[in-house]
């Protein structure tokens, strides 16, 4: 807010008057990155600001493999209904990776897979 140019709050346009103060709202969402938080046998790991916080999750087995297969982009601690939320967003799920035509060419014959050799008539 204070460092983005096109700010009205820009430290530039307040010309040695004092910068304003930031106040988040209760229902404000706290974002997590992906180094912040791990799992680990349905108990969680997450570092903030006041250390490192630890708790279950109730998870199905589905959800704890995608935590092991895909990539966690972020999570999201929402303030919901009677309590707190944690939201998480995954990396989308990419297609297995096929072996190029002749690569079992390649592997037994050490040979790159564009080359071929043709016996000599």
């Amino acid at each position: 807010v204070h460092q983005t140019p096109g700010s009205p709050f820009h430290h530039s346009r307040l010309a040695g008057q004092p910068l304003p103060r930031l106040h988040f709202l209760d229902t404000s969402p706290v974002y997590f990155d992906r180094h912040t938080l791990s799992l680990k046998q349905g108990q969680a790991s997450m570092y903030t600001l006041d250390g490192r916080m630890r708790f279950q999750l109730a998870l199905s087995q589905e959800q704890e493999e995608a935590f092991h297969r895909r990539k966690l982009l972020e999570a999201a601690l929402l303030r919901g209904g009677a309590g707190f939320e944690l939201h998480f967003t995954f990396a989308p799920e990419q297609a297995p990776v096929l072996p190029a035509p002749g690569a079992a060419v390649a592997a037994a014959t050490g040979l790159p897979p564009y080359l071929s050799i043709e016996a000599s008539a």
